[in-house]
């Protein structure tokens, strides 16, 4: 086993930042999956079954496959506090980024699962930017990648 050693201020630093485990299967079922992503997008040592899904929460649609506890209007309310903080526009990354931060452990297994070319949240998030610019909350025409919200 190797040894790291940490200087005083990064120790500190790090328990000032570290959280319990309050969900480990989950966060260990996530590990798997971004290393078995990160080495060729499979694991030839580890076997990794997704946990079973998680019930549909109220106030979402089944039909655009909302599992998990965090339902469309909070993903609408987040996406436009995080705009309205970064100045009533922000590029598409930090408004996942800041999304990320925000849920935090409500993000399950399920929500981190690979759909085609993201992970099953980060879709859930674009859609519902979508729904937003139909609803006039985000403007059409804006620069490439940059959400912006149509009244700044």
């Amino acid at each position: 086993m190797q040894t790291v050693r940490l200087g005083k201020e990064t120790w500190a630093m790090m328990e000032k930042l570290a959280k319990p485990f309050e969900k480990p299967e989950e966060l260990i079922h996530r590990a798997i999956a971004n290393l078995a992503e990160k080495t060729s997008g499979t694991s030839s040592v580890i076997s990794v079954q997704a946990p079973a899904r998680q019930p549909y929460s109220t106030g979402t649609s089944v039909q655009h496959g909302n599992e998990g506890n965090i339902t469309d209007k909070e993903l609408d309310d987040l996406i436009t506090e995080c705009l309205k903080g970064a100045g009533g526009s922000a590029e598409k990354q930090y408004v996942e980024r800041w999304i990320e931060k925000r849920l935090g452990n409500r993000l399950t297994p399920l929500d981190w699962e690979r759909l085609t070319n993201e992970v099953r949240w980060k879709k859930r998030v674009q859609f519902r930017r979508l729904e937003l610019r139909k609803a006039g909350v985000i403007k059409a025409a804006s620069e490439r990648g940059v959400w912006e919200l149509a009244s700044s």
